[in-house]
């Protein structure tokens, strides 16, 4: 047990966590990083290897010199200043290291488990930072929140809004509800209401990919179930060389081969056409396979995945999990997903064009070596998308990305931009009486780029007064959708390191900190932060 002392305490070793300690410690801030799992970087050093750059997003500050840094080594050797947006595992993690754990002023810290905050009990700030192991970081000036779970801001007791992961049924607002009443999404797409060619009545909710929730009975006809929206892995992989067999799990039985078999000659469907392509699935649940690191496609060489969702089966409620339920939960999905490969490449009642195109493909043996899940090359990274936020001073929603005659959205105290395409995912799958299985939900709004002000990313400060909020900023699972694209939100974490920085160079709390002075700072680094 001890007692450390920090001017700015981030929790979350993601990659904007350590891009909002990096900012800060440029000002001259002593800064400690404390992360939960045992590994730093998040999804961008964690198999998140496809790249989705927001169209028209200008990357600036640690992110921009990070893809920079990739696309000047080999194997890419750019010398005109271009950013690398498809990366391995091994060249984020090198580019993490020298961009942003350079400096003294930085200290990490992994399996960092919060056992308890301790508020200033006058004005709500955040003191005291108690771990599981007793250890105690005190922050001296201000707090910021990086973690995929915001757990920081929940520990300390601030108001939070809880994600379309974290909750059994997706209830925000419908705004063009079905002749029914019964859409369970913002919006109305047609297209999104026609029966798919899945085959099988699916009584068990465990049948069709990506599916979070289990069946429910009367949840709208039939037994229907919620499509998962975000957890899973981003997986790196090798083709033909380098690449580990997929084993059998200890304990993995007849029963579990049966009920991998059924569930994938029951949830097949023509849309996921098994080549590895983007648009198609080289697993039992969907992941799409794309050459990265100089591969050309379809030749050996390294890939990487823009899925699975197929673990937020067991994932419900991530969140709101203790850490050690986490690592539970996370350890069953991989022995779940790896035992499925496994029964793709042994049972005699899987096809062998399934066998094939899996079998070409494997875990690479020079990637997660010592911070895998359950299996060396697994992703020790665990993806949440939308499992809860702050409830802050502004709350983004569709209204401010939709390209209506309103214009775009562009707020005083803008910080950044955004622009990915609404990736909502369909909410519900439900069964119908012909065997076939109809989608309910969907948005038809066309989206636009949009501003991210600071005030979703700052609670009021009569509930905290020293925390900023980066990934957790507050919007909608609709804005969020489109918002958590890694080099969007790692913008917002640079200007927010800006803020801590100014305001503790300059004596204030970071309420006093005008956002004008934040803008002025973060566009002298290259930001743009109007569309």
């Amino acid at each position: 047990m001890a007692t450390y002392n920090f001017d700015l305490i981030v929790y979350g070793g993601t990659i904007h966590g350590l891009i909002t300690a990096r900012r800060a410690a440029s000002y001259g801030m002593k800064v400690c990083v404390l992360e939960w799992t045992k590994r730093l970087g998040g999804l961008f050093t964690g198999g998140l290897g496809v790249g989705d750059f927001t169209p028209g997003l200008t990357r600036w500050g640690y992110m921009k010199l990070m893809l920079q840094r990739i696309a000047s080594r080999p194997p890419y050797n750019m010398t005109d200043g271009s950013e690398q947006k498809d990366r391995s595992s091994i060249e984020a993690k090198e580019a993490m290291t020298a961009i942003l754990l350079d400096s003294p002023n930085v200290t990490t810290v992994v399996n960092a488990k919060i056992r308890t905050v301790v508020n200033n009990p006058a004005n709500n700030a955040v003191q005291k930072i108690i771990l599981e192991n007793g250890d105690i970081y005190v922050a001296l000036h201000s707090t910021s929140d990086g973690s995929y779970e915001v757990d920081l801001a929940a520990f300390a007791g601030l108001p939070m809004r809880g994600g379309r992961d974290g909750q059994p049924l997706y209830d925000e607002q419908v705004v063009n509800p079905n002749a029914n009443g019964t859409m369970s999404n913002l919006g109305y797409n047609p297209g999104f209401h026609l029966p798919e060619n899945f085959r099988g009545y699916d009584t068990r909710g465990d049948r069709f990919r990506n599916q979070s929730q289990p069946a429910r009975p009367g949840m709208r006809i039939g037994e229907g179930a919620a499509i998962s929206q975000s957890y899973g892995w981003r997986f790196s992989l090798k083709k033909f060389v380098g690449n580990r067999p997929w084993v059998k799990p200890s304990g993995w039985g007849p029963a579990d081969v049966n009920r991998i078999v059924d569930m994938t000659n029951k949830s097949s469907n023509f849309a996921s056409p098994p080549d590895g392509s983007a648009a198609g699935g080289s697993f039992p649940y969907s992941v799409s396979a794309r050459p990265i690191s100089g591969t050309v496609a379809g030749e050996a060489g390294r890939y990487s995945t823009n899925g699975t969702d197929f673990p937020g089966i067991y994932t419900d409620g991530w969140c709101e999990m203790g850490y050690r339920q986490r690592e539970i939960k996370q350890s069953k999905a991989a022995i779940e997903f790896m035992g499925a490969c496994w029964t793709w490449m042994d049972s005699p009642l899987i096809s062998t064009s399934r066998k094939n195109t899996l079998g070409a493909f494997g875990l690479p043996d020079d990637e997660f070596t010592d911070d895998y899940i359950e299996f060396p090359g697994f992703p020790g990274a665990y993806y949440v998308r939308d499992g809860r936020s702050i409830i802050a001073q502004y709350r983004m929603d569709l209204k401010e990305i939709a390209r209506n005659g309103a214009g775009k959205f562009n707020p005083s105290d803008s910080i950044g931009i955004g622009g990915y395409s609404l990736d909502i995912h369909t909410p519900y799958l439900f069964t119908r009486p012909d065997g076939l299985v109809q989608k309910e939900g969907g948005t038809d709004y066309t989206e636009s780029d949009y501003g991210i002000p600071l005030r979703a990313c700052l609670p009021k400060k009569s509930v905290c007064p020293n925390m900023s909020v980066s990934w957790g900023l507050f919007g909608s699972s609709g804005f969020r959708s489109s918002y958590r694209m890694e080099e969007t939100v790692a913008c917002v974490a640079d200007a927010l390191g800006v803020l801590h920085g100014i305001a503790w160079s300059t004596n204030r709390d970071i309420h006093q900190v005008p956002a004008s002075e934040v803008q002025a700072a973060i566009k002298a680094l290259g930001a743009t932060i109007t569309v």
